[in-house]
């Protein structure tokens, strides 16, 4: 086995005046948390020990210009080197230290030989997770791997054009860091070497059909169906028959009403994510409603009405955000949730005008139910049993 090599760079500190003070703090690079009783060496004096206490810190006063290396061990993690000079920039807030339970090929520290400082996330492009234990490499050097959240943090060598980032499962992305040492962030996507089942599974799905479960309690029953045109995109159509609609009124027969809506959905999959995700929709309506009876109310008794019969065929719109999840053990059955604000008119007449004309009656008509409640309302609320096909 290759034995490791460790390069060991410049990066810290210094003030101009006698007395200086150098002070950092420790961090597990795989947990994040701080590093408790490490050592810290000042040389040549090799038998001065300073160590980190309970949050990581660790401060030591230099008082000759004759201690310029800096030595951090502890048990369990690779020993750091970092040549303390006066160039005035200090160490880092935050060092961290490796576990030795990881191979890498060689450690490099900022600001030597203008090595560039890199941190960033790396995510599978398919699924939109993050991917832990991705191998971050430069001229064929393991330099450092990604976290279990899949960020990552490395220092390039300033010899480097670019960096790769390597594992069994995930295709060898290349990225050229030219445009990136300034930035210091970089967000790596990897496609798949082989794709999941899942991931796949809406190529031989494409077509989706489902139920308005919740539109049942309403008097209607509604369907629809989508075409998936790739993993972000559908179309498709959706049907909704009213067969008993009505308004609820305390002091006059209820308003009852037939009809239909036809509505042109246009999905967007805001995630890669097969199994579930969330998705923003679109749509645009026609319709047709049937009134019989329709009751107008006299202002002055509610209990005085009439009823007539009117027919309209308002256009409408609406959008939303929903929820999907197919149900364990199967990529043909899913649950779908929706929530969305929609505008459909009830353009009928607000008031009806009853009676001879020397003693003529006006009455109204309440369309706020409409609204809240009916056809149109406001609020565009779905719960779905979706089959793909």
């Amino acid at each position: 086995m290759k034995k490791l090599t460790i390069i060991f760079v410049i990066l810290i500190t210094a003030t101009l005046a006698s007395g200086q003070v150098i002070k950092g703090r420790l961090y597990d690079y795989n947990t994040n948390k701080p590093v408790e009783n490490a050592h810290i060496f000042l040389m040549p004096d090799s038998t001065t020990v300073h160590m980190s206490n309970k949050k990581g810190w660790f401060r030591i006063y230099k008082s000759s210009k004759g201690y310029d290396t800096l030595v951090i061990k502890q048990p369990g993690y690779y020993k750091q080197i970092h040549v303390v000079n006066k160039v005035g920039k200090g160490l880092p807030q935050k060092i961290f230290l490796y576990p030795e339970n990881i191979k890498l090929d060689t450690l490099c520290y900022y600001r030597f030989d203008n090595n560039v400082y890199l941190e960033g996330k790396v995510f599978d492009k398919q699924r939109s997770k993050k991917i832990p234990g991705i191998s971050i490499i430069a001229d064929n050097k393991k330099l450092s791997y990604s976290k279990l959240d899949g960020g990552y943090l490395a220092i390039v060598p300033g010899s480097a054009d670019s960096i790769s980032f390597q594992s069994e499962e995930f295709k060898t992305k290349n990225v050229y860091i030219g445009d990136y040492k300034k930035k210091e962030s970089l967000e790596v996507k990897l496609n798949r070497k082989i794709p999941v089942k899942w991931d796949t599974a809406w190529r031989n799905y494409r077509n989706r059909i489902g139920i308005n479960i919740n539109q049942l309690a309403n008097g209607a029953f509604g369907m629809y169906y989508l075409r998936l045109i790739n993993r972000k995109h559908a179309v498709g159509v959706e049907g909704v028959g009213i067969y008993n609609g009505y308004q609820v009124n305390l002091y006059t027969k209820d308003s009852r009403y037939k009809g239909y809506k036809i509505s042109a959905i246009y999905r967007y999959y805001l995630s890669n994510k097969s199994r579930k995700g969330v998705y923003a929709q679109g749509k645009f309506t026609v319709s047709q409603f049937d009134f019989n009876p329709l009751v107008y109310y006299y202002r002055a008794d509610y209990r005085d009405n009439v009823s007539t019969k009117e027919s309209i065929n308002p256009i409408g719109f609406g959008a939303g955000i929903g929820y999907y999840s197919f149900l364990p053990r199967t990529n043909r059955i899913s649950i779908n949730l929706y929530f969305g604000l929609r505008y459909l008119p009830m353009d009928v007449p607000t008031s009806y005008t009853f009676g001879p004309s020397y003693y003529e009656s006006t009455y109204y008509l309440s369309n706020t139910w409409w609204y809240l409640y009916g056809a149109g309302s406001f609020l565009d609320f779905k719960f779905s049993i979706c089959v793909a096909l």
